[in-house]
């Protein structure tokens, strides 16, 4: 369990649970207990240091990124894991993660680099992977 506010009043938190399936993937969703009122909002699959603003927020540049690899007629991808694929995130450097996705029975990956502005938030870029 990871705290994560998200405004006055309210309690939040991420929660993190493995599925054992083949092979076993991660699963991660934003817990939101507003005026006694609980929510849970779905996270990316896998292990993305991403956190739920920023993870929503690429997502539309990722769904764009992908439309090159999009078979005709496929409406629906569906991200399938993330994983971390350089050095951590630190809060100063950029890092690199991979999201792979399913889109209608093929598969398709995105190397979105993330990049700690020294305004406050992170930027983005995403590229289709070889």
């Amino acid at each position: 369990m990871d705290p994560y506010p998200i405004k006055p009043g309210t309690v939040s938190w991420i929660e993190h649970y493995v599925v054992m399936c083949k092979p076993p993937t991660q699963r991660s969703f934003l817990m939101i207990l507003d005026k006694d009122r609980p929510r849970a909002v779905e996270m990316l699959p896998g292990e993305s240091a991403a956190d739920p603003l920023l993870q929503r927020d690429a997502m539309q540049g990722a769904l764009a990124a992908l439309i090159p690899a999009t078979p005709e007629g496929c409406k629906h991808p569906v991200a399938t894991d993330t994983s971390v694929t350089g050095s951590p995130p630190n809060g100063r450097d950029p890092w690199v993660e991979r999201w792979t996705f399913d889109l209608c029975g093929k598969k398709a990956a995105l190397d979105m680099t993330f990049t700690p502005s020294p305004n406050g938030g992170t930027d983005w870029s995403t590229t289709l992977a070889k």
